[in-house]
């Protein structure tokens, strides 16, 4: 009994040792030149410690600390990545299903690939929220709490040393950032909803709203409601669309509804989705009244002023891109915007990585380039050509297809476990690719 006494204390200790190094520097994100040595090493000393004694994550946590402090060195950036994911891959792998600090460390995971390729990465990227996703719905639909994991958002809030807890909050809360005070961080994360209306899986979205009806009347939620509705619905599309963007743009500011509300406000809701759905309630009118398809694509590029930067979304992105070449199409754009719509669309391979979307867009976007020359130079030949119409863009505009083909059903354990262990399989052969891309980009051409 003493020499286990005697083991506790001294891993106790030794946490509390990584711990202090952590503190010196891995509070903040901009570290003076002078202490950039100092830093490095004190961060690598507390990552070593932590996972010493089994703390991965937040070893995890101290090398991404340390990947800002290696800027300017050689490889100690990539070095300090490579790092903080493998403790991110070890944490998941050796914690249980329904552990919080899994979740954490999958969260962590996909910020790390900050530093990748984009397009190298994205079916990475898209394994991490399928996981986060699958274990949402499947391990945490049961719970008391189960309302936050699976439509509002929840925060875990933990310590460098391995205590954490799920805070479900009483409104959709606004995911994707985080803080760190003394040892303890808190990590706003999206819910299963969240993650699954960017993969476009409409069945179980709808299981979702079906489950917490209450829910989605609330302001926050309403509009997604009614655009899940009008994606299920074709014949009403427009109508719901419109119905959408009403519901979205009351979503005011808490200040100015009064009484009660969401702590956290991010404006999305207004300032996005409102205007983004108006100019799809536009454009679904088209193929009902095509002899108006001008004053409608007029319609929606004017509903969606205000939203080409700032709050950066790749569905809003790509509905920019079509509707701006649609603009040029019919003579509402200058033929320039052709031009610019291409560079968006470099653009949005840059940030988000590239997708089958991007390359239909570019096939549509050079289509419309030509077919917009031929007329300037014989119009008859044009129109005999039939190239391209205003209406074939809309197959790009579409709503997301499903990704995950994901279900509300009943958890089945052994079925995650072996969707997770072929993840896993996955991303170890796919990093070493990841990483040999990454040092050729690097090189000096």
């Amino acid at each position: 009994m003493e020499g286990v006494r005697n083991a506790s204390l001294e891993g106790r200790a030794a946490v509390s040792a990584a711990l202090d190094l952590f503190r010196s520097f891995g509070h903040s994100m901009f570290i003076a030149d002078i202490e950039k040595e100092a830093a490095w090493v004190a961060l690598n000393r507390a990552a070593a410690e932590w996972r010493e004694a089994g703390r991965f994550l937040s070893a995890a946590y101290a090398m991404d600390r340390a990947s800002y402090v290696g800027w300017g060195v050689e490889n100690r950036v990539e070095d300090a990545s490579l790092a903080a994911i493998e403790d991110c891959r070890r944490c998941i792998n050796d914690s249980s299903l329904d552990s919080l600090e899994a979740l954490a460390a999958i969260n962590l995971w996909q910020q790390l690939l900050r530093y990748y390729d984009s397009t190298a990465v994205r079916p990475l990227r898209r394994w991490l929220q399928q996981e986060l996703t699958d274990r949402l719905l499947y391990v945490f639909n049961e719970r008391p709490d189960a309302v936050g994991f699976l439509v509002r958002g929840f925060a875990l809030v933990g310590s460098f040393e391995g205590e954490w807890r799920a805070v479900v909050p009483d409104h959709v809360t606004v995911s994707g950032t985080s803080m760190t005070s003394g040892d303890h961080i808190s990590i706003s994360m999206p819910s299963a909803f969240a993650l699954l209306r960017r993969a476009g899986d409409r069945e179980t979205l709808w299981s979702l709203v079906e489950r917490f009806p209450t829910e989605f009347e609330s302001v926050g939620l309403r509009g997604w409601k009614l655009v899940i509705e009008a994606e299920r619905n074709s014949a009403r599309r427009a109508e719901l669309y419109t119905a959408a963007a009403d519901a979205f743009a009351a979503d005011l500011p808490p200040s100015s509804t009064g009484g009660s509300g969401p702590q956290f406000w991010s404006g999305e809701n207004i300032h996005v989705w409102a205007k983004h759905f108006r100019a799809r309630a536009a454009l679904a009118r088209i193929p009902a009244t095509q002899g108006q398809a001008r004053t409608l694509i007029a319609d929606a590029l004017a509903a969606l002023q205000g939203t080409w930067s700032g709050m950066v979304n790749e569905e809003n992105h790509r509905l920019h891109i079509g509707v701006k070449a649609l603009g040029a199409l019919v003579g509402l754009e200058d033929p320039s915007a052709i031009d610019k719509a291409i560079e968006e669309l470099a653009i949005a391979r840059w940030v988000f990585g590239e997708g089958d979307w991007h390359r239909d867009m570019h096939r549509f976007l050079a289509d419309t380039m030509a077919t917009l020359r031929e007329f300037a130079d014989a119009p008859a030949a044009a129109i005999a050509s039939s190239r391209i119409s205003p209406f074939h863009a809309l197959r790009f505009l579409a709503p997301t297809s499903p990704q995950f083909g994901i279900r509300l059903a009943p958890y089945d354990r052994q079925s995650l476990l072996l969707r997770q262990r072929f993840r896993c399989a996955c991303r170890v052969a796919l990093w070493p690719s990841i990483r040999r891309r990454r040092r050729i980009d690097s090189e000096p051409k």
